[in-house]
Order: structure tokens, then C-alpha cells, then sequence
């Protein structure tokens, strides 16, 4: 997550969520489940297979769960879990999804973002193209 994205929470006085990686597999219905935790929750989030998380949904501003996070390390979820549990915050999670951080992701999540292409075919065509075991995803 990028200070900017940050931003949406510190300057927004209301209940926010940011997906804050690719997930082929989020959909409408874990957004209106995030939503509805903020409802009992301070903080949602959603896991990602690798360590990290997917979505994050606060119901106020929370920037002191994010500072100094060391990004892109299996361990930023159970980090955030320790600093909300910490500062007295409760934590609802969402379903565990795979996030896409690398080609091999992508290949793995390509049955499920295909569909979602077929009405980018300039960007399918383009993902197709890069070199891959198969001649593209």
C-alpha cells in the first residue's frame, strides 16, 4: 500500500475500503462483506495467500497500523494483526484470496481473469504476448 493510497483514510472522515492488490477472485459480494464488518469491526481485511492482504477497510482513519510496515513481505498481515490488536482495534477477515504480484500469479489467476479481458481484448492480447510456458498465459 503507497502513502496515497493512505490518503483515503486520513482525509475521509467516513468507513473506506481500498483493494489494495489484484485479486481475480474479489468481487462485489467482499466489498458488502467488508462494508458490513465495519458495521462490529474498526479494521477488515482481506487475506492473500502470500502473507499479505488483498483489501483493507477501516471504519476512521487508522495511519499509525500502516507506519513503518516493511511491504512486499509474507509477514505484513500477521504485522498489522499485532499493531491493531496493539492500539486496542478489532479485526474482522474477509476470505483468503490469491493477490497477483508476479507473472506467475497472473498465470496462476488467468482462468479466472480471462473472462474478465474479453472486453479488454487490447489488454489481453498484450498479457498474451509475454513469454510464458504456454506461449502466454
Amino acid at each position: 500500500m503507497s502513502d496515497r493510497t493512505l490518503v483515503v483514510f486520513v482525509k475521509e472522515p467516513r468507513p473506506g475500503a481500498v483493494k489494495t492488490r489484484l485479486a481475480a477472485a474479489l468481487g462485489r459480494a467482499d466489498v458488502r462483506a467488508a462494508f458490513a464488518e465495519l458495521a462490529t469491526h474498526d479494521v477488515v481485511l482481506g487475506p492473500a495467500h502470500d502473507g499479505g492482504y488483498y483489501l483493507v477497510a477501516l471504519r476512521a482513519p487508522q495511519p499509525s497500523l500502516f507506519d513503518g510496515v516493511a511491504w512486499s513481505r509474507s509477514s505484513v498481515l500477521d504485522e498489522t494483526l499485532a499493531r491493531a490488536a496493539a492500539t486496542g482495534l478489532s479485526v474482522a477477515r474477509l476470505r483468503p484470496l490469491r493477490d497477483v504480484d508476479t507473472l506467475d500469479d497472473l498465470r496462476a489467476e488467468w482462468p479466472a481473469l480471462a473472462p474478465l479481458l474479453r472486453r479488454q481484448p487490447a489488454l489481453r492480447d498484450r498479457i498474451a504476448s509475454r513469454p510464458g510456458p504456454r506461449g502466454g498465459m
